[in-house]
């Protein structure tokens, strides 16, 4: 397996929209809502150095994982900065072992070679829970989001 850091391009939503289909076949409660995302705005935040993308790979280039965060000052604290998660994802196939694990560890360690970052913020959906990984990794449970659709 391969971990990198990749700039945010055509070339790679074409190999992760497969993936992200998978995604949202997996977690997507409300299948009304269609998978649509918005590339131009991926687009804005990258070229405003707010998109960090690490994948991994398996050796022969076939994208298997991605973990994508948002870099953003803190809104009510503008001195710190947050590497917010947008997306983790590893397919079904690859999740034995230790890929997942060393997917989101390659993911922290190059959010530490910014120098900016001061705090990553993951956010874990009920299934599949991945949350032991990160607790054993040294995050801890510091917010709860509840969810009511309205519209």
């Amino acid at each position: 397996m391969k971990f990198q850091r990749e700039p945010f391009s055509d070339a790679l939503m074409v190999e992760i929209l497969p993936l992200l289909k998978e995604h949202y076949d997996e977690l997507m409660k409300h299948r009304d809502i269609p998978l649509s995302p918005d590339i131009q705005r991926y687009y804005q935040f990258a070229n405003a150095g707010l998109l960090h993308i690490v994948t991994c790979r398996e050796d022969t280039g076939k994208l298997i994982g991605y973990a994508v965060c948002i870099l953003m000052k803190g809104l009510h604290y503008s001195t710190v900065n947050f590497a917010s998660n947008d997306l983790v994802f590893v397919t079904k196939e690859h999740r034995t072992g230790l890929t997942g694990t060393r997917l989101l560890r390659f993911m922290e360690e190059d959010l530490k070679t910014l120098g900016t970052i001061d705090f990553i913020q993951m956010h874990v959906k009920r299934k599949p829970d991945f949350s032991p990984i990160l607790l054993h990794d040294g995050y801890e449970h510091f917010e709860t989001i509840y969810q009511k659709r309205i519209r």
